[in-house]
């Protein structure tokens, strides 16, 4: 009975665990796509804004998931839904965010592997 009741144990703090980073994943991506429409001409010295949105991505994620994981991926896009290399008034900021999940219980990640979680916002640049 030990065995059974052990992996339940272990499988309800993987849940919890990948919930965590699912909504932790999910307030950097809105907090990102925040960053690029209120500060659209936040260009750094690479010419683009995208430093600042990741900054602001990673002190939203901080300490439930790791920075180095995690891949943001910014994309502005024009009142088309066109692809654009630099913000557009009317155009829409999408940023992505994902990360792979590691569970630790037994037996159950070769099973599963490793899945990736994710998390997308959509705001409008006005």
């Amino acid at each position: 009975m030990l065995p059974i009741l052990a992996l339940m144990m272990f499988a309800t703090v993987d849940f919890a665990r990948m919930f965590l980073t699912s909504l932790a994943l999910a307030n950097g991506a809105r907090e990102g796509a925040r960053q690029g429409i209120v500060y659209p001409l936040c260009i750094d010295t690479s010419g683009v804004t995208n430093l600042s949105i990741h900054n602001r991505i990673k002190s939203n994620t901080d300490g439930a998931v790791a920075w180095a994981r995690m891949t943001p991926q910014v994309t502005y896009l024009n009142a088309n839904s066109t692809p654009v290399t630099t913000p557009v008034v009317g155009g829409i900021v999408q940023v992505r965010v994902s990360t792979p999940f590691e569970p630790i219980t037994p037996l159950v990640s070769p099973i599963i592997g490793n899945p990736s979680v994710s998390a997308e916002s959509l705001m409008a640049l006005d």
